[in-house]
């Protein structure tokens, strides 16, 4: 059977190599990626220790990134951590997502579709500047 090549090209995904971190004494705390990626999936452990939060301006600014999935795992969305993604469109959590911090999502122009089953405690600005955001499926506890 001959060759041929796929209609449309992958996209680069994030692997745990992909993505940068810190650790604390409860766990990673993704702190960005690499900015090329435009999908961004989360992984339960890196380095053997569970990713428990995505940092403060952790993904600001990305160009790129389109959507973004975090697992159980994660309980915690800081201030500023996706602020300004002008193309970041779809972000689902896993059930152990707790708090949404200040402008988490501020700016997030293309933001259409969060996924949050838990029904995180979120700031007051969480999602200000989201213009386009029509769908929270599990929608957040204002705090």
């Amino acid at each position: 059977m001959p060759f041929t090549m796929p209609t449309t090209l992958p996209v680069p995904e994030s692997a745990p190599s992909a993505l940068d971190f810190s650790t604390t004494a409860e766990g990673a705390v993704i702190t960005g990626c690499r900015p090329d990626v435009t999908r961004v999936t989360v992984p339960e452990a890196v380095d053997g220790m569970p990713v428990v939060g995505v940092a403060e301006d952790a993904f600001r600014g990305h160009p790129h990134l389109l959507c973004v999935t975090l697992p159980d795992s994660v309980r915690t969305i800081g201030q500023g951590a996706f602020r300004d993604c002008p193309a970041l469109m779809r972000v689902s959590a896993g059930s152990g997502l707790a708090e949404v911090a200040a402008q988490a999502f501020h700016g997030c122009v293309s933001l259409q579709e969060v996924h949050f089953p838990s029904r995180p405690l979120a700031a007051q600005d969480a999602f200000a500047a989201c213009y386009q955001l029509e769908a929270a499926r599990e929608p957040v506890i204002y705090r």
